[in-house]
């Protein structure tokens, strides 16, 4: 009996040992999945702060575009008033670019 008792403790022992290289195991495999988890959570922040600096120039761009769209507009107001000589081409066109002379049509 004492002998069955010892076999059934070391058999106990054995599967404590077991079960403790097991917990070592998902502990290491819990501690990846952290580091990993901060590495995602790293990339992600730094995605964000890329994206809203991607943002911002978008909206320091349409500014200048839209000056420089109302200074094209005022540009092509003002030139409507010259007229070419000889009756070329209108303004813009191949013919007008070619050497024509401007006058003013006022």
């Amino acid at each position: 009996m004492v002998k069955t008792v010892g076999n059934s403790l070391m058999e106990v022992i054995d599967r404590v040992d077991q079960i403790s290289v097991r917990i070592t195991e998902i502990a290491h495999g819990t501690a990846q999945q952290a580091q990993g988890l901060d590495e995602i959570n790293t990339g992600v922040s730094h995605l964000d702060e890329v994206t809203q600096q991607n943002a911002a120039m978008g909206e320091e761009g349409t500014a200048p575009a839209h000056n420089l769209g109302r200074f094209a507009a005022e540009l092509t107001s003002s030139m409507e008033r010259f007229a070419l000589a000889q009756g070329r081409g209108a303004v813009g066109t191949p013919e007008a670019d070619r050497g024509a002379i401007w006058r003013c049509a006022s």
